[in-house]
């Protein structure tokens, strides 16, 4: 990981660029332009960054894992990667050991094996999730065929504030890479992808709980998806 390099101030990944003052760069991970500060952050940089865990060692601190056995590291690509059985059931990839109020999460994933046209299969983050007569929280999720849903649980009954819709700004394929964040700040969530502002919603159902990275499974078969440069930082809405 490039851990001297600036984030990109749209979706917060980083990269291998130099950090001199004036330089114009391309975000590999969504295609955005921005000119360094020369300080290791863009001019609009992002929050500042609460918490970046590293994704490839045991334990990762701040962080619980539910299904060890389902995980692997791959260290040439930084990587995180989740074998998941074919089944009707989310699968926990990390877990939040602590808990979080308003925070701006980001994190890079991608498809390494498996079919992006299965029934089901998708990759996505709960926010302000606990357990209280069921799972409530904020549920984000990404389709590997370029879909978005972003859905409220109550009590483990989901209603949608965004319901499966097309968005172009996913890529799609095996192999493909694509940046999810999510900006929670009080009410207001707000979910970029690929650095691109996709849904702007405000609830205020929920103030806190956990954040989750999770795999909804396909019913065709098990798949492979893996995740990287995991990000919290402090919101910045009124900024963005």
């Amino acid at each position: 990981m490039h851990f001297g390099a600036p984030p990109c101030p749209s979706c917060g990944a980083r990269h291998g660029v130099s950090p001199r003052a004036g330089d114009l760069h391309r975000c590999d991970a969504c295609g955005a332009l921005f000119r360094s500060s020369g300080s290791g952050e863009p001019e609009h940089a992002l929050g500042d960054l609460l918490q970046r865990p590293d994704l490839l060692t045991t334990p990762i601190l701040g962080w619980t894992i539910a299904k060890p056995e389902l995980l692997r590291v791959d260290k040439s690509h930084d990587e995180l990667i989740l074998n998941a059985p074919s089944g009707p059931n989310l699968i926990d990839l990390i877990r939040s050991a602590g808990t979080f109020a308003d925070v701006d999460l980001s994190v890079t994933y991608r498809l390494v094996r498996g079919d992006p046209a299965g029934k089901g299969l998708g990759f996505g983050v709960g926010m302000r999730w606990f357990n209280k007569e069921g799972v409530n929280g904020y549920l984000i999720e990404c389709r590997m065929n370029g879909r978005l849903a972003a859905l409220r649980y109550d009590k483990g009954k989901s209603e949608p504030l965004v319901n499966y819709v097309e968005h172009n700004a996913l890529k799609v394929g095996v192999g493909a890479t694509n940046r999810l964040r999510v900006l929670a700040d009080g009410p207001l969530l707000r979910i970029y992808l690929n650095g691109v502002l996709a849904s702007d919603l405000r609830d205020d159902t929920y103030k806190q709980g956990a954040i989750r990275a999770f795999v909804s499974p396909a019913d065709g078969g098990a798949v492979d998806i893996a995740i990287s440069d995991l990000q919290l930082r402090e919101p910045r809405a009124r900024w963005i």
